[in-house]
């Protein structure tokens, strides 16, 4: 009886602290997580750890000012001069192009509460005239999933909208990977499996006021590994590789200049959260 206890209390010990055979074969090939360290030669260290496998912007060049104390200098001598991002855009707002004597810039709100610029142009018969602008907004972020990715996502236009965003796992590795590793081969305990996951998608929305719905397409590739453990640390074998096209629905809003943005993807069912600016 006493024999028997021994062995019961003693099974879990031999099983966690034992040297995987894995580690003695010279013939596997992996690939290691971890930084290399020189170890000492011992009994039972595995030389897959030792030895290499053996089959295996926009530039403007020569600016001028167009105004001094915050005034358009023109004059009607047709000299017009222009500040990035509004480049060559004020004829398609209906800016006049001569007749004028100066004009002033501003800033001013739209009914969506965004900030567009504008024009005063002023001219000799003591008649003013001002033009409104549109620009094409902009915004980015970082966001983070509930599958433990982190990742980007920009957006370009107005009502109508184009959105873009980037995904990858965020969980570290810090396993040794074999990759002619079996399951039928295994000789330690099994902890779960290590999952990578990375995806890219694309799409485009459309806002009601400052709150916009898009909906994405795209592609993500999960790698999955069977992950073990012995007297050294974890060991990942090859389980699948998996890459499919998904498909993601989502909202976002602009506070100021500042926006959210959720998305749901159902296949994978994981919902992500994302912060950024918008200008």
């Amino acid at each position: 009886m006493k024999k028997i206890l021994i062995l019961i209390f003693l099974t879990p010990t031999l099983l966690f602290s034992q040297i995987s055979s894995w580690r003695n074969n010279s013939g596997s090939s992996h690939n290691s997580n971890i930084a290399p360290r020189y170890n000492p030669p011992q009994s039972g260290r595995s030389e897959w750890r030792n030895s290499p496998p053996k089959n295996d912007q926009y530039i403007t060049t020569n600016p001028k000012p167009h105004y001094g104390n915050g005034y358009g200098t023109d004059y009607g001598h047709h000299n017009h001069y222009y500040t990035y991002p509004y480049y060559n855009r004020w004829y398609y707002w209906g800016a006049p192009s001569f007749g004028y004597d100066y004009w002033a810039p501003g800033y001013y709100y739209n009914n969506w509460g965004y900030r567009e610029p504008y024009r005063v142009y002023y001219y000799e018969n003591n008649r003013v005239d001002t033009v409104k602008g549109e620009q094409t907004h902009f915004s980015f972020g970082i966001q983070g999933t509930t599958d433990n990715q982190i990742g980007g996502w920009v957006t370009i236009g107005n009502r109508g909208y184009f959105i873009m965003e980037y995904s990858t796992t965020n969980k570290r590795d810090n396993s040794t990977f074999f990759q002619n590793g079996t399951l039928s081969q295994v000789d330690f305990p099994l902890v779960g499996d290590l999952k990578k996951l990375n995806s890219f998608y694309i799409g485009g929305g459309k806002k009601i006021k400052r709150t916009g719905f898009h909906v994405m397409l795209g592609v993500a590739n999960e790698i999955v590994r069977y992950r073990g453990i012995d007297n050294i640390g974890y060991i990942t074998f090859p389980k699948y590789n998996n890459s499919f096209i998904s498909a993601k629905f989502g909202v976002l809003h602009d506070f100021k200049n500042v926006t959210t943005k959720i998305d749901y993807e159902p296949t994978l069912r994981n919902l992500s959260l994302g912060i950024g600016v918008n200008f």
